[in-house]
């Protein structure tokens, strides 16, 4: 990581509770409003009616580039979604309220249209782009470019929609692997829409650039965003960064840019006046609930720094569950299936986005991320009423992204279980009383029939001397649970032993059969298990690979896996083994042709993968996992690999 900026707002550093300053915002938004009266009106607006929107586009960067012969992973949604919530329903809010019954701060405002009604949320479909080019997007959810997959054709509807709706700011999220295809989706908003001002965020951001408050210094790795168009590897203007807790970030982040910017028909605000109106926000008590950083970038040689320092209390996130109030649900995991056989609508719940522990490889580690945060099992009700709110949007089934689920503590999964269980065996009085308000029949219905998932270890599963785990199971999957996802990783004791995978209590006994014995214990409650294999950990070479993949199968031959996910190690900025193996300097941001055999696995590119294996043993991968897991593997075709057969 290296050090890098230029200049710093520091709002412990701020203090406007004098005379002289206590009052700078207030008077500034005063005069805005008056002269707003003195006009009669708000521009193109009466002045009794809502805000003035300002057209916005938020952009989901895939992380591919054809669909055919690859894994599609599109990026993270959720994590847009999250960073994208307080801001939409602040500005939603505003679009339709009272002159009087709103703060000045938000007389202007993105404009995200309405929030999805029960008839839009019912008739979405999971394929397909769903920005407009033939009317004006009015549902927040038409507002989100999410192409899939990054080709001529998606290029062409990205030009498209930013020549019909002409936004004025421009919010990109982008994972690592899609980071290169998010720099080439800013520079053609740039060619096309000259004045836009454009912000990128996600969790490539999360993992690249950070903030030292011990040394008072941003720290960016070399991949970053900042460093990239810096070190003039990428040419892209691009505004602003945010990293961290994205949600009250951007939500700070936004209002300023609209302070500087006004309701004028053109202009791109400068990062002057940003920098100015941000100053201002938090001088006047803005307090931002997270920590993270937002980088101003309008002049790369000298750029702007804003850490927020906030502590967060050990408490769901506002957001957490609630990602889809102004987005439809439209994941379909074939792991939960109705009946029919049709595959069911699966939302994404989530309580913490950092693992408590320290795997060397994994970005969502607390070595990478920063400390976790440990839920009360107080937490449980509320995690209840925003399952429910889900269910009320449609989802037929919930899948806890959270890294551990809720962080391991089995006194709080227990404590879930209970609550779920005693809440679906509720009558109808019961469920409009405690923890679930579910008024259409429908949803009761849906409450009722509801199954999900979670993550889990397998050194979580075996901590025998903290709960009585195989009873705890049982009431999981009285609750509902039908899918438990694993990171075995590898079934090598000699690569395991250089893990540092999250042990929590010491137990010698060889990995393999601390895996078997955790697969059997949720075989006989009745959960199914779907595992992730990770080929190209320190120690690995032609046996241990030989090795793994032979006894995923014998587990296979035994039910105890549904579902194996192969995947190559892939250097994530920040992990302890990229920087083990000397891997500084990452290019997830020059341009790159995705070919076989990387695009059978998820987030592989050349380039960035594990320096232990060669392209003729990532093929191999590839032909004997599909040869020896069969079905069960979750892949590709066979396509373009027929000189290797």
């Amino acid at each position: 990581m290296t050090d890098f900026y230029g200049g710093i707002i520091d709002h412990s550093d701020l203090n406007y509770s004098d005379e002289s300053g206590g009052h700078a915002l207030d008077d500034f938004l005063a005069n805005r409003r008056s002269q707003y009266r003195d006009r009669g009106k708000l521009p193109g607006q009466r002045v009794p009616s809502g805000a003035v929107g300002i057209p916005v586009l938020a952009v989901l960067a895939p992380a591919v580039t054809d669909f055919e012969g690859v894994i599609e992973y599109p990026g993270d949604p959720m994590c847009l979604y999250a960073a994208l919530h307080d801001n939409v329903l602040e500005s939603t809010r505003a679009l339709f309220n009272h002159w009087d019954e709103r703060h000045p701060l938000r007389d202007i405002v993105l404009d995200w249209g309405t929030l999805p009604d029960s008839f839009y949320r019912a008739s979405v479909s999971d394929e397909g782009i769903r920005t407009p080019t033939d009317r004006m997007p009015q549902v927040s959810d038409e507002l989100v470019f999410d192409p899939r997959v990054w080709n001529q054709a998606t290029k062409s509807s990205f030009d498209a929609i930013l020549e019909h709706l002409r936004p004025r700011v421009l919010l990109i999220s982008s994972v690592s692997a899609a980071h290169r295809y998010a720099l080439e989706m800013a520079e053609r908003a740039r060619a096309i829409l000259s004045d836009i001002y454009i912000i990128l965020g996600g969790r490539h951001a999360d993992e690249t650039i950070s903030w030292s408050s011990p040394q008072r210094k941003l720290k960016l790795d070399y991949s970053s965003t900042v460093r990239v168009l810096s070190d003039g590897r990428r040419r892209v203007e691009i505004d602003a960064v945010v990293s961290g807790d994205g949600s009250p970030l951007l939500d700070l982040l936004s209002t300023a840019v609209l302070l500087a910017m006004g309701a004028e028909p053109a202009g791109r605000p400068s990062t002057a006046a940003v920098t100015a109106r941000l100053r201002d926000l938090l001088g006047w008590g803005w307090r931002p609930r997270g920590q993270g950083v937002i980088v101003l970038m309008g002049d790369i040689r000298q750029l702007t720094a804003v850490p927020i320092t906030q502590a967060i209390q050990p408490s769901l996130e506002p957001a957490a569950g609630t990602f889809y109030d102004a987005f439809a649900i439209r994941s379909r995991f074939t792991v939960f299936s109705m009946p029919d056989g049709r595959a069911r609508r699966t939302a994404h719940f989530l309580t913490t986005r950092s693992c408590p522990f320290r795997c060397t490889f994994c970005s969502e580690s607390s070595a990478v991320t920063g400390p976790g945060v440990l839920l009360r099992s107080s937490e449980t009700a509320q995690a209840l009423d925003k399952m429910a709110r889900l269910i009320s949007f449609g989802a037929e089934a919930v899948f806890f992204d959270d890294p551990v689920f809720w962080s391991g503590r089995w006194h709080t999964i227990e404590e879930f279980a209970d609550a779920t269980i005693a809440s679906r065996q509720m009558d109808d009085d019961g469920l409009q009383h405690r923890h679930v308000d579910l008024t259409d029949p429908g949803s009761r219905r849906r409450w009722r029939d509801l199954v999900w998932g979670a993550q889990l270890t397998v050194d979580v599963l075996l901590q025998k001397k903290r709960a009585n785990i195989p009873g705890v199971l049982a009431k999981l999957h009285q609750a509902g649970c039908r899918y438990m996802y694993i990171g075995i990783e590898s079934m090598s004791d000699a690569v395991m032993a250089r893990v540092k995978k999250n042990l929590l209590h010491r137990d010698d006994r060889p990995w393999p059969t601390k895996v078997r014995e955790a697969l059997e214990m949720l075989k006989v409650a009745g959960i199914p298990v779907g595992t992730s294999v990770l080929f190209g950990l320190d120690g690995e070479d032609a046996g241990t690979i030989d090795e793994t993949i032979e006894r995923i199968g014998e587990l296979v031959d035994e039910s105890l896996i549904m579902l194996a996910s192969p995947n190559i190690l892939t250097y994530h900025p920040g992990t302890a083994i990229a920087q083990e193996h000397g891997q500084h300097e990452l290019d997830y941001h020059g341009p790159m042709q995705s070919k076989s055999p990387y695009t059978f696995f998820e987030e592989a590119y050349e380039g960035v993968t594990t320096r232990l294996l060669s392209t003729d043993d990532i093929w191999r991968i590839h032909l004997a996992t599909q040869k020896r897991w069969g079905r069960i593997r979750n892949s590709a075709d066979l396509a373009g690999s027929e000189q290797y057969l």
